[in-house]
């Protein structure tokens, strides 16, 4: 989430080894570290930390107790703030505002460097030349949708030369599965919990558009360009997205599940009509 306007500095990286190989051969983060002993003795001029916390503290001051530090989220520890943006504006404050707020507001988002060897994976599956991607699953169930079937079925019946290719982590493989079974069409394609979350993101960045509820995997979307249909309950768009988002949203106060299918599609028409209109970024 750095701006990129920040690489001209040394920039190492502290975090825990299940987020460690988000960052393998990152072009922003020198290093990339997960234990206080491979950091030894390093010195730094500033260190900077995701909040205020009782433990964000205490590792810093494991880390260097003697070095300067900054909040990257400043004081906010929880949804009340949208994290992209402000640590967008936070990094500006810290630089002396060499960007204007316009600027930052406009061309704040999250990034993803992605391997040419996690490239390569993706590139020997076999996927389809052209399809689009559905984000299955979801740690909450007020933002789990559990109707993607209905979905998959109204898409492939306007469009049967449509390809699909099911997305998502651990806790979508019994959904996809079931999905499969109820649907074993042949334009659809189960890549659910086969790959790294940078790999997923490069399957997302090949598609021409990610239909998903608000997660990790819309955060990818978001990192690489792709377009999305996307599905938010009680967080706002608003707290979550950034104005360089392009994002077809749909939210309900309560639960995803309270969003129609006719909503859905209404939404995928005019996303894949802006697609179809629009030169993808690379």
């Amino acid at each position: 989430m750095f701006p990129t306007f920040f690489t001209e500095y040394i920039i190492d990286l502290f975090t825990n080894k299940k987020n460690a190989n988000l960052y393998e051969n990152d072009q922003i983060f020198s290093n990339v570290y997960t234990l206080i002993e491979e950091v030894g003795k390093l010195q730094y001029d500033l260190v900077i930390i995701d909040s205020y916390s009782t433990r964000s503290i205490k590792i810093k001051s494991n880390l260097a107790p003697l070095t300067p530090y900054i909040g990257i989220f400043g004081y906010y520890n929880g949804p009340e703030v949208n994290r992209v943006l402000f640590s967008f504006h936070q990094m500006n404050h810290l630089l002396g505002y060499i960007k204007s707020e316009d600027d930052i507001n406009s061309s704040s988002k999250v990034s993803l460097f992605i391997s040419n060897e996690d490239q390569e994976v993706v590139s020997n599956i076999g996927l389809p030349a052209e399809y689009i991607t559905i984000a299955l699953g979801g740690e909450w169930k007020y933002r789990t949708y559990n109707q993607w079937d209905k979905i998959i079925e109204k898409l492939i019946a306007n469009n049967n030369n449509l390809n699909i290719v099911l997305i998502g982590s651990g806790n979508a493989k019994d959904i996809s599965e079931k999905l499969l079974k109820k649907m074993p069409l042949k334009n659809l394609f189960n890549c659910v919990d086969q790959f790294t979350f940078n790999q997923t993101a490069q399957i997302i960045k090949k598609s021409q558009v990610l239909l998903c509820c608000d997660g990790g995997l819309m955060h990818a979307a978001n990192s690489v360009n792709t377009p999305i249909v996307s599905l938010f309950a009680r967080l706002t768009p608003k707290m979550q997205l950034t104005e360089n988002i392009v994002s077809f949203t749909l939210f309900d106060s309560t639960d995803v599940n309270n969003v129609s299918v006719k909503s859905i599609l209404e939404e995928y028409s005019k996303c894949i009509n802006y697609v179809g209109s629009h030169l993808q970024v690379e």
